[in-house]
């Protein structure tokens, strides 16, 4: 069947673009697919007994387009096996602190120009050398000589056909399906050393990332973020202590105001400035809430609250993972997201990998309360991970995320 480019953009407009029947590059294949012989991934990850690795591990051990490679348990955290392990593995995820992550990309071989590291502590989250795993967008090509539609999704060495014809002759029309930027899932895809996100950032950079870029929020602006998150993300310690039926109800710590966090806030948002960060636990398990307060004295001239909710949506519209939730308490209340008509619960997309954001405004009074929600392990975490790896692998990012699991 072909199409004009005038029908392809009227159908792109008015639907997502997986209504298009595509052909994954690895899984299940047909054999009329240039791609079709493919050999399953291998993924090592490294510290697959804690709290992330965990999670990851359920999320990636029923597909079958990967092969999980593990140690035996007594050489999980011996040197030699481990350097091993990553240099059979095509991406490996590490779920390390900070000094154990910085040994393992030390391992891969001088001649390893193969593996992709996934590294999900803060280790090498403001190091330029490392991608920062904040997917951007998905794009579309033509093929002019013989007028078939080639869906392909931005990645490394993958393609998504709408027909089994291979193209001769491309032009790039590109879609506004972002995360964190427009170009950075390119990046991610053409990456062997991917950074992910913190779960605090997550938040943070979603809701400021496209109002700095939109001119709404300028440079520099002087930022606060509140946040309050489930006991998970302090690991097996901290998850005892709360599950032991001891602990306090809620907890108030960072007050040194250095948090491992606050870098990758200035240095991702765009903002270059370390905001005030007040991070909390309570007794929940798993989810989160980021809030960022703005006077709109702090704003561009003329801001309104529908105009930061505008640029939110724009920015985010066909994203698979993060939704712009409706503007204001009184949208919000009629869409029946609050618990009890009142209350923003923390837990609500617990093991997910959706980030939803929220803009409570106040024109009269000249302030607003942007709010993110996520899952902590989730998209602040594993399944950050997994869609990282996803990318970079050459798959449908979406592969492994698109339901909750126990």
């Amino acid at each position: 069947m072909k199409y004009s480019i005038l029908a392809l953009l009227l159908l792109t407009s008015s639907s997502s673009v997986d209504a298009f029947t595509a052909s994954p590059l690895f899984g299940k294949t047909t054999s009329s697919s240039p791609f079709a012989l493919q050999a399953n991934k291998k993924i090592f990850i490294d510290g697959e007994a804690g709290t992330t690795g965990l999670q990851v591990r359920q999320r990636l051990e029923l597909r079958q387009d990967l092969e999980i490679i593990s140690p035996p348990a007594e050489k999980r955290k011996d040197a030699e096996t481990r350097k091993a392990y990553i240099n059979e593995a095509d991406a490996v995820i590490l779920c390390l602190p900070d000094a154990a992550s910085i040994e393992a990309a030390s391992f891969v071989g001088p001649d390893n120009d193969r593996t992709v590291l996934i590294d999900a502590s803060t280790a090498f989250r403001t190091d330029d050398n490392w991608t920062y795993g904040f997917p951007g967008k998905i794009g579309l090509f033509v093929d002019m000589l013989t007028d078939h539609i080639v869906l392909c999704r931005i990645m490394q060495a993958s393609y998504y056909f709408s027909t089994i014809t291979f193209p001769s002759t491309f032009f790039f029309f590109s879609f506004s399906v972002t995360e964190m930027s427009p170009e950075q899932r390119k990046a991610i895809a053409n990456s062997k050393r991917i950074s992910n996100p913190g779960c605090y950032p997550t938040g943070f950079i979603g809701l400021t990332r496209p109002l700095v870029s939109a001119g709404i929020i300028p440079v520099g602006t002087p930022l606060t973020v509140n946040a309050i998150s489930g006991y998970s993300g302090g690991g097996k310690g901290l998850i005892e202590i709360f599950e032991s039926g001891t602990s306090e109800a809620w907890s108030g710590y960072g007050y040194t105001l250095m948090h491992k966090h606050v870098p990758e806030m200035a240095k991702h948002s765009g903002i270059g400035r370390n905001p005030i960060f007040q991070p909390q636990i309570a007794n929940f398990a798993q989810g989160m809430v980021v809030s960022v307060p703005l006077h709109y004295d702090w704003l561009k001239p003329g801001t309104t609250g529908q105009q930061v909710h505008d640029a939110l949506v724009k920015h985010y519209e066909g994203c698979n993972f993060v939704k712009v939730m409706p503007r204001g308490e009184a949208a919000v209340k009629q869409a029946n997201l609050f618990e009890r008509g009142a209350f923003l619960r923390p837990d609500t997309l617990a093991n997910t990998n959706k980030l939803e954001l929220f803009v409570f405004d106040n024109d009269d009074a000249g302030m607003m309360l942007l709010c993110a929600r996520l899952d902590n392990l989730g998209k602040g975490a594993s399944g950050a991970a997994v869609q990282n790896m996803n990318i970079a692998l050459g798959i449908d990012e979406t592969v492994g995320l698109t339901e909750a699991f126990k």
